[in-house]
């Protein structure tokens, strides 16, 4: 990771910031989207894959990740640090892709229910196929952190549930997962942009 400078994301969500505070992080996240980009083109060359947003070069973003991805062997279920970065880059990356696809898209600051996961966060929005009234949208910085945890997990690399007791009945959430293991697909990035067609009329 020579020369890779990570922006790990603030441990606060941003639903527990004021709307100023998390507006401030918002228009910040706008400002270096670029950077951001630029950085993870950087890192990513350095083993000859090249950060575009061709379905062929998606993929090759998509297969580089998982090769690479490492786990903190001191916090089980977790990956090393620099990694929260990446994954976060890779979705800012994903968002500009499916911008560039669809200008019609657009990076917004979501405010509607606090009680969603998505509030106060910077997501993707204005796909033609869907009602403007419910606020749909995609949130690729999240969801590649989802994925990334997905990935480790499919690996073994699990944060240990323990038990928990249900009406008297003792259930081990350590087999549960192990009985259904979650699963990254090597192909999930570009499954993103064709989802984000879809949702935006199907147009490539």
């Amino acid at each position: 990771m020579s020369g890779y400078v990570a922006e790990v994301p603030d441990a606060a969500s941003p639903r527990e910031l004021s709307r100023a505070e998390a507006r401030r992080a918002y228009n910040a996240f706008l400002e270096s989207r670029a950077a951001r980009v630029q950085m993870l083109g950087e890192l990513v060359g350095r083993d000859g894959v090249t950060l575009g947003g061709s379905d062929a070069e998606v993929q090759a973003l998509n297969d580089w990740f998982l090769s690479n991805l490492q786990p903190d062997l001191e916090r089980p279920g977790e990956p090393m640090v620099v990694w929260y970065s990446i994954a976060h880059d890779i979705g800012i990356h994903l968002g500009e892709v499916m911008i560039a696809r669809h200008p019609n898209l657009r990076w917004e600051f979501f405010t509607w229910g606090k009680k969603s996961r998505h509030f106060q966060r910077p997501v993707i929005m204005g796909f033609r196929t869907e009602d403007p009234k419910y606020h749909t949208n995609m949130d690729p910085p999240a969801a590649a952190q989802v994925y990334m945890r997905n990935a480790l997990a499919e690996r073994g690399h699990t944060v240990p549930q323990g038990t928990v007791e249900v009406r008297g009945v003792v259930i081990d959430l350590d087999a549960v997962e192990r009985r259904h293991p979650p699963h990254a697909d090597p192909t999930e990035l570009v499954q993103w942009l064709a989802l984000a067609a879809r949702r935006n009329g199907g147009d490539a």
